[in-house]
Formats: C-alpha cells, sequence, structure tokens
C-alpha cells in the first residue's frame, strides 16, 4: 500500500473503525432507511514523509452521491462566521488577490464563489456531489463549463 500523494509506502494506522455509514451527510426519509445505509470500514492511515491522511478502505464503487447527499453547513452563524474569518485570512495573511483558485471538493460552491468574489479571483470547483439544482455559488454542469471555458471570462466554474 502507498500513499496517494507522494507514493511513499511509509504509512501508518491512525483510525480504524468497522461497519460504518459511507456517508456523514446523507438526509433519509425515514428511520428505517437511516438503519439500512450503506456501511463500509474507515481505515485511516497517514504518511510519514508527507503527512496526506487518506481512508485506504475508499471504495469509490459504493458511493452514490444522490438527491439526498447534503454537505452545506451555511445556515448556521458560526459557521458563516467562521467562513468569513478563514476568507479574511486567505486575503490577508496569505495575499490571495487576482489570481485563480481551485478547490476541490467544493460541495455547491458558496466557500468557493464567496472567497472568489472577495478576493477579486476566479473560482475553479470540482466536487462529485455537486448538483445544480442545490448550488449556491452560481455554478454550471461539466457540458456548460468547457464552454464558457472556451467563450467567455466567467467568474466561477463548478463540476
Amino acid at each position: 500500500m502507498t500513499c496517494k500523494a507522494c507514493g511513499s509506502d511509509q504509512l501508518h494506522d491512525l483510525l480504524f473503525r468497522e461497519d460504518v455509514p459511507i456517508f456523514q451527510n446523507m438526509k433519509y426519509k425515514n428511520k428505517i432507511d437511516a438503519l439500512n445505509a450503506t456501511c463500509d470500514n474507515l481505515d485511516i492511515k497517514i504518511c510519514d514523509i508527507c503527512g496526506m491522511a487518506h481512508n485506504v478502505a475508499f471504495k469509490s464503487e459504493i458511493v452514490d452521491y444522490c438527491d439526498s447527499y447534503e454537505n452545506s453547513q451555511f445556515y448556521s452563524p458560526i459557521y458563516t462566521n467562521y467562513v468569513d474569518e478563514i476568507i479574511n485570512l486567505l486575503i490577508n495573511k496569505y495575499n490571495i488577490n487576482n489570481t485563480n483558485i481551485v478547490e476541490i471538493g467544493c460541495g455547491n460552491g458558496k466557500f468557493l464563489s464567496t472567497l472568489a468574489q472577495r478576493s477579486n479571483s476566479n473560482g475553479f470547483g470540482f466536487d462529485p456531489a455537486f448538483n445544480e439544482n442545490d448550488n449556491m455559488g452560481g455554478g454550471r454542469n461539466k457540458k456548460r463549463i468547457l464552454q464558457l471555458a472556451e467563450s467567455t471570462k466567467s467568474r466561477d466554474y463548478y463540476m
């Protein structure tokens, strides 16, 4: 087994849990559906070389991002304040301004869209769970992204 980031074979155990739900952000219609949620092992290993931690037991074939998947936390004023602090830190301390920003795992695009707007930057977000109907940041589907990339300088792209 090797690190997905650097290829090192120097991984060590960080956390193991057996038979846990594969989604933490799924809304179920009823208790029976929740109790029958797809489960699998969680086996987090960390690389001694680069520090990357990842679930070596992850199986993409059992993951299905459907309409019940919900990852947004922007309904919370506490979370919104936290995001504002992070954005201020990125802009003021790390000089994130007038640049291109890529966010892997952008969810509905709200954080990326806010950061891009406040830093006068271009945002490019990627998330397998992206649902255009629940978009909070002006996102677009993959076909539309390719059209926009060829014809405009639109600010935010999501797929």
